[in-house]
């Protein structure tokens, strides 16, 4: 699944399903601190937004800072409930944020057609009760996820270090703290290299993890 994310069209696709949950980080952050989410972009670019509300400047520092540390955890979280056999409600509960996604949060073409593809394809798997299939489906979007947190880390923090007014959310944060791009960049980088590792201990056996080789064999 990782080598999908490099091919023309269908790299872009795939690498969506990171878009979506970062951006989901962005809008829980939100809630969480008081704020309300207006909607969320999914582009076909891979590039997201999320567009929110803060009742208050810390509650617009956290809504920025949270995308790329808390989508790191919940996929190493999500690498970890597999690991203790919970794959069918992994794939619920991944079928009900991007049910939710669609109805309340994302407004944009790019992002719908995304989403609706997601879920047709979710509710063929469901419905043919194609158990085997169950797995290999989770196990295909948790390595997409993993990676994917963390490339996009270190390319925030490379972008911060050749040009802090374009490195996403670093750069936000900057101007809300006046602490520079680069301090945040680092930590994003930081934090995704942590759960990347720990998410790759998990792959490799820890915790009586899966054996990723078996699941390409099966493709």
């Amino acid at each position: 699944m990782f080598v999908l994310t490099m091919l023309p069209g269908i790299g872009n696709y795939v690498k969506l399903f990171y878009t979506m949950l970062h951006e989901t980080c962005h809008a829980v952050a939100a809630r969480i601190s008081g704020g309300k989410v207006k909607r969320v972009h999914l582009y076909a670019t891979t590039a997201g937004l999320a567009e929110t509300t803060h009742r208050s400047r810390p509650g617009a520092v956290w809504t920025a800072f949270a995308g790329y540390p808390l989508a790191s955890f919940a996929v190493t979280a999500g690498i970890y409930g597999y690991t203790l056999g919970l794959s069918e409600p992994l794939l619920w509960g991944f079928t009900a944020l991007v049910a939710y996604q669609c109805l309340f949060w994302v407004r944009n073409a790019a992002g719908l057609g995304w989403s609706l593809s997601v879920l047709g394809g979710l509710f063929s798997l469901y419905y043919w009760q194609l158990q085997t299939y169950f797995d290999l489906a989770v196990q295909l979007v948790l390595v997409v996820l993993w990676s994917q947190a963390f490339f996009s880390s270190w390319t925030v923090f490379r972008l911060a270090l050749i040009d802090k007014n374009e490195a996403g959310d670093a750069t936000i944060l900057a101007r809300q703290t006046k602490i520079p791009a680069l301090f945040w960049g680092f930590l994003f980088a930081l934090s995704g290299t942590v759960f990347f590792i720990i998410g790759l201990w998990l792959f490799l056996g820890g915790s009586e993890g899966f054996d990723i080789v078996s699941m390409f064999d099966r493709m």
